[in-house]
C-alpha cells in the first residue's frame, strides 16, 4: 500500500508541497551523483573527481549535457512554438538584431499595430536584449531560434559549475553543475 501512495503522491489534488514526478526524479538523480561522488574509492567515484579537477573540460562536459539531454527528447517533445507575448517580443528583438538594428522604422500606421511588449512607434522589444542576441545567434547558426535557447541552457549548467567551483570543493561543483544540467 505504501507504494500505491507514493505514486498517488504525484497527482496534484493529493501533493501538499506541489512536487511533480520530474521534482521527485530530480532529486533521485542529485542523491544518485551526491553518492558516487561520496564514494570517491569507486571507479566513478574517481573519474568524476579527476574530471572536477579541470575546470575547462568540466565545463565543456556540463555544457553539452543538457544540449544533447534535449535533442535526446526532441522525438517526444518536439520544439515548442512561441505561444505568449514575451515569446513574441523576445523573436522580435531577435529580427531586429538580426537586421543589424536597435529599432525597427516606424510604420505609417503605428497606431494600429499597439501590442504587448513592443515599443511603439519605433515597434521594438521593451525586453533588454540579452535574450535575443542569443534568440538572433541560434537563427543565425540554425535557422531556428530554439537554438540559442539550447546554448544558454548549456551556458547555464557550464556557468553554475564555475561558479561554484569558487565556493566549493570540485567534486561538489560538479554536482551542483549536474543538478543544473538534468
Amino acid at each position: 500500500m505504501f507504494i500505491f501512495d507514493l505514486f498517488r503522491s504525484f497527482l496534484p489534488l493529493h501533493n501538499p508541497i506541489g512536487f511533480a514526478a520530474a521534482d521527485f526524479i530530480e532529486a533521485a538523480f542529485l542523491l544518485l551523483i551526491a553518492a558516487l561522488l561520496l564514494a570517491a574509492r569507486s571507479r566513478a567515484g574517481r573519474v568524476a573527481c579527476a574530471l572536477a579537477e579541470r575546470t575547462g573540460w568540466c565545463m565543456l562536459v556540463l555544457g553539452l549535457l543538457p544540449i544533447v539531454l534535449r535533442l535526446l527528447l526532441l522525438p517526444r517533445f518536439p520544439i515548442p512554438s512561441p505561444n505568449v507575448s514575451d515569446d513574441f517580443s523576445y523573436l522580435l528583438g531577435a529580427d531586429t538584431l538580426l537586421h543589424l538594428r536597435l529599432a525597427n522604422p516606424p510604420h505609417p500606421f503605428h497606431s494600429f499595430f499597439e501590442t504587448f511588449f513592443v515599443l511603439q512607434p519605433s515597434y521594438s522589444s521593451i525586453f533588454p536584449l540579452g535574450q535575443a542576441f542569443f534568440l538572433a545567434l541560434g537563427q543565425a547558426l540554425t535557422g531556428n531560434a530554439w537554438t540559442g535557447v539550447a546554448l544558454t541552457s548549456g551556458a547555464f549548467a557550464a556557468l553554475c559549475y564555475w561558479m561554484l567551483r569558487a565556493w566549493t570543493a570540485p567534486r561538489w561543483a560538479l554536482a551542483g553543475g549536474m543538478l543544473a544540467a538534468i
